[in-house]
């Protein structure tokens, strides 16, 4: 009995160091706080998770850039819906990982530059003939395997292309290591991991150019004033973009800034 009254009171004067420390942290750190929405469902290799912790171009530049202009950032996690519900509220101060559409400068600053572009690229089997010049006519009379529920601006081309829909991409790239479908269609460095983790690398084939190149932005709520910081954000960032910190986070997560690291939209970012 007095043992798990001595383990209870450690826990609770643990749990009041804990609360003490951030609390001094808190005070510590004078920045102003800006709270930035991001989907909680993976965009590899853009946004993802992994062993719980936040990564990606996307959350770590936009955090980087910010940092420059004395902001700290909390990410909020939650589903793209809700992220989108939340900046156009403005209860949120930004989203990142957004693509550009119009209709959305209702509700939200976008800054004249943007952390990094999605990228589409086809995949073909090693011994396909299929060859890409840019050109999206040489495609005509194949089939090319995408995600169920992602959009492609390839298959709005007024061309005889067929839709194959996968349920995700690694199924994607199985079935094109497989000779099973002309191409498959999705994010370079997504479609080699998969294949790095099937074991079927030697069996595919990445054309270039992209397909595809799409800005991902970190872009601001209409919340007073925040005009004003998304072209604060733009200078910043564009100034960030020629660090060699800017580099290697791109060269960490297999982003090739120099082949247009661009692409397609991805629903829900692309609806």
């Amino acid at each position: 009995m007095n043992f798990r009254r001595l383990a209870a009171g450690l826990v609770l004067l643990l749990a009041s160091i804990g609360m003490a420390l951030h609390a001094v942290a808190a005070e510590n750190d004078e920045r102003p706080a800006l709270v930035i929405v991001i989907d909680s469902a993976d965009f590899y290799p853009y946004y993802y998770r992994e062993d719980g912790r936040l990564l990606g171009p996307m959350p770590e530049v936009t955090r980087a850039v910010l940092s420059t202009m004395d902001y700290s950032v909390d990410f909020l996690e939650v589903p793209w819906a809700r992220a989108v519900d939340l900046v156009t509220r403005r209860q949120a101060d930004a989203i990142t990982g957004i693509f550009y559409r119009r209709e959305r400068e209702s509700f939200l600053h976008y800054p004249e530059h943007y952390p990094t572009e999605s990228l589409l690229s086809l995949m073909v089997p090693v011994d396909s003939k299929l060859d890409f010049d840019g050109n999206p006519s040489a495609l005509a009379g194949y089939d090319v395997g995408a995600v169920l529920g992602w959009t492609y601006s390839l298959f709005e081309e007024p061309l005889r292309i067929g839709r194959l829909d996968f349920v995700d991409e690694k199924v994607l790239v199985q079935n094109v290591a497989l000779g099973r479908i002309d191409a498959g269609i999705g994010n370079p460095t997504s479609l080699s991991k998969y294949a790095d983790d099937l074991g079927v690398t030697e069996r595919i084939r990445l054309l270039h150019p992209p397909v595809e190149r799409t800005p991902l932005y970190t872009a601001f709520s209409k919340k007073p004033g925040h005009d004003r910081l998304a072209e604060r954000f733009s200078s910043a960032l564009a100034k960030f973009k020629d660090t060699p910190h800017f580099q290697e986070i791109l060269h960490r997560y297999g982003i090739d800034q120099g082949a247009g690291d661009g692409g397609g939209n991805k629903a829900p970012p692309g609806e």
